[in-house]
């Protein structure tokens, strides 16, 4: 069969980019990696560890009244689940659940199968392993000191259980045909073991729920023997599997603001439960991180899988030796081949993918919980379908072209391949959203249809796939141009100039102010700012700089301007990095000065035989800022007007300077608000 390899007229370019986001210029965002695509939703296909979505396995849905679905084990032809937060038995029908068994405990946290038909049941919290026989009869088959079972697994041979305890993390051997136990380990510190699992040469491995240590425990001539084999920076060993001479170990983290044990939850009373059971605190969105280690017979440790923000619930091996890692908040089951090829093979709608239903080395279904549910797995779907996570073009936009890079066979009577596309103004994907709209597909020999031509700030894409494994996507690229934003002009002040802010004083004269401002562009345009200015009331702006860009400080000469009360206009525009059209600028008025050249003047100068001296300060300019006096050339004293506040055009003196008698020469001294200063000077005798 003839394949093609199809990509829209911009694939070559696209084959050498990284996604590029320039200031209000076209932006794309390309999805070519598994990280890529896992962040959107997958129905029926795989994400590959090259970063493909193909079409996957198809899969049933089967939804139960119970809230999680906490364990599955296939006995014969039959499929059983253990739940919570009501610990029941169920089995799995053609017209859905059967309850098998309704336990007096609130979980069932492991199934395991015997090798007669048998089906042993791990509980919490009154330390019960149950028994079900092929007839369907229920009974205890032991109670252990420790009261909660968290899991079961066989020897070899299927004569020896073993089951990881808690709280005082101990791992059991019950013999299963005299129904009997024995504690064969306990921890240093009181913890849980979530997981045991036995290898087939009989040495067991049991991980801890506080300090990511994993045990490895041997039976000898003296009886049974343990050793830390590894010590995992996680502090939660959640699950264990064996591939081989391989131990694979999933640890949990609680980051910094978490809950520390967040699979173990407590009730009052003592009881605890698994995360999501009535009465546990709900699962916060964010705060943990989760990594699968791989663990040689040596101790060597390497880690091999990571994802944040998630956490992993249980492990499963195939028969090909490949790993299954299942999730609890991202619904989401991954495939680890070898450290180069790690893919997504489901993706789904519920939350907690709690279990692994492995038989014959190959997945045959999964439970979930939170909204309770056996998914059971067929063989490639028909059809698949990949919705991407949302596009934040980061304002209102409009998206162009959609580059899709498929690969099909070469076959004319059908589309093997659509694409759709939709946006909106909402975060979360509503009913304020556009519909979907199909914009193309392959085989296609119209590239026009790859267009989107929608406008809203977010934006998804969505991808059809029928005919099998034959037709995958590599790679997609949404070009986008954000709406251009105008600038942010966030301070504009006049330093140096009358009625600027801040104590009134005496200063030298300049004759000029100086124009301060800040600007930014939320786009990150490069910005060009302008200058206009006027006197007050006048409709006419006049140029600074002959209408050229200036940059913050600006010092504004007002030597040649007449005396008079002026503002100036602060323009900012972001021409530089748009098109005409596209620019846009935004305009802010300083807080209105006074240019005054005018010096202040001394009116009504009297003084009395006594030495009082009296006068008038007044200035038509600005206001009088600042009087002080010098008797016979000493030094110059300040004065305080009539009422003891420099704020009007026209202040009041009266002083008696300390004087012998005799002629004395007494010099005033006046400033205006623009530093503008009169010096008087007058002889007089004091008797």
């Amino acid at each position: 069969m003839k394949h093609n390899l199809f990509a829209t007229s911009l694939f070559l370019i696209l084959a050498v980019m990284a996604p590029v986001t320039r200031a209000s210029s076209t932006s794309v965002v390309v999805h070519s990696s598994r990280t890529d695509f896992e962040g959107g939703e997958a129905e029926n296909v795989v994400i590959t560890s090259e970063g493909n979505v193909v079409v996957g396995r198809a899969f049933e849905r089967t939804r139960s009244a119970d809230d999680n679905l906490w364990s599955v084990e296939l006995v014969g032809e039959d499929t059983f689940f253990g739940t919570g937060p009501v610990g029941k038995l169920l089995k799995k029908t053609t017209a859905g659940f059967d309850v098998e068994f309704d336990s007096p405990e609130i979980l069932l946290p492991d199934l395991v199968a015997g090798n007669d038909g048998t089906l042993y049941i791990a509980s919490i919290p009154n330390g019960r392993v149950f028994v079900r026989s092929p007839q369907g009869m229920v009974s205890d088959l032991v109670t252990l000191d420790d009261k909660y079972v968290w899991s079961l697994a066989f020897s070899a041979d299927k004569t020896k259980l073993y089951a990881g305890t808690g709280p005082a993390g101990s791992v059991y051997e019950i013999d299963v045909a005299r129904k009997t136990s024995q504690r064969i380990f306990r921890s240093e510190e009181p913890t849980h073991v979530l997981d045991v699992v036995v290898s087939e040469s009989g040495t067991i491995y049991a991980g801890s729920a506080s300090d990511g240590r994993i045990y490895r425990i041997k039976k000898g001539e003296e009886g049974f023997a343990s050793e830390l084999i590894s010590v995992l920076p996680k502090q939660e060993v959640r699950a264990l599997a064996l591939a081989g001479d391989v131990l694979y170990a999933a640890a949990n983290k609680a980051e910094q603001g978490a809950p520390r044990n967040f699979t173990v939850r407590t009730l009052p009373g003592g009881q605890i439960v698994p995360p999501g059971q009535a009465g546990a605190e709900p699962l916060p969105a964010t705060g943990f991180s989760t990594a699968v280690y791989a663990i040689e017979k040596t101790g060597v440790t390497r880690e091999i899988f990571a994802l944040k923000e998630n956490y992993v619930t249980t492990l499963a091996s195939t028969a090909s030796k490949t790993l299954l890692i299942a999730t609890g908040k991202s619904g989401q089951v991954y495939e680890y081949i070898d450290a180069s090829k790690v893919q997504v093979l489901f993706d789904f709608e519920e939350e907690q993918v709690l279990d692994l239903l492995v038989s014959r080395g190959e997945l045959e279904g999964l439970t979930t919980g939170k909204t309770g549910a056996y998914i059971s797995l067929g063989g490639i779907a028909s059809e698949g379908k990949y919705t991407s996570a949302v596009i934040d073009a980061g304002s209102p936009a409009t998206f162009g072209r959609l580059d899709v890079v498929a690969f099909h066979p070469e076959r004319a009577d059908s589309q093997l391949i659509t694409v759709e596309t939709r946006t909106g103004n909402s975060e979360k994907p509503d009913a304020t959203w556009s519909a979907w709209k199909k914009i193309g597909g392959f085989p296609s020999k119209d590239d026009d249809a790859f267009v989107s031509g929608q406008h809203g700030r977010y934006f998804q894409y969505r991808v059809n796939l029928t005919g099998g494994k034959e037709a995958f996507v590599i790679r997609v690229s949404a070009f986008y141009l954000a709406d251009n934003r105008a600038p942010e002009i966030s301070s504009l002040q006049v330093e140096g100039a009358v009625f600027a802010s801040g104590p009134v004083r005496r200063t030298e004269r300049t004759e000029e102010v100086a124009v301060k401002w800040q600007a930014s562009d939320p786009d990150g345009d490069e910005l060009a700012a302008y200058l206009h200015y006027r006197i007050r009331g006048d409709t006419d702006w006049i140029e600074i700089e002959n209408g050229d860009p200036v940059t913050s400080p600006y010092k504004f000469a007002t030597e040649g301007l007449p005396s008079e009360v002026y503002e100036v206009r602060l323009t900012v525009v972001d021409e530089k990095s748009n098109s005409p059209a596209r620019a846009l600028k935004s305009q802010r008025l300083t807080p209105a000065f006074i240019v005054d050249h005018d010096a202040p003047e001394v009116e009504s100068l009297r003084i009395s035989e006594e030495g009082v001296i009296r006068f008038s300060a007044t200035d038509a300019g600005s206001f009088v800022a600042y009087v002080e006096y010098s008797i016979d050339r000493e030094e110059y004293r300040g004065l305080d007007p009539a009422d003891l506040i420099y704020d009007e055009a026209t202040e009041e003196f009266s002083f008696k300077p300390t004087a012998q008698s005799g002629s004395h020469v007494v010099a005033i001294r006046i400033y205006d608000a623009a530093s503008n200063q009169t010096i008087v000077r007058r002889q007089y005798d004091v008797k």
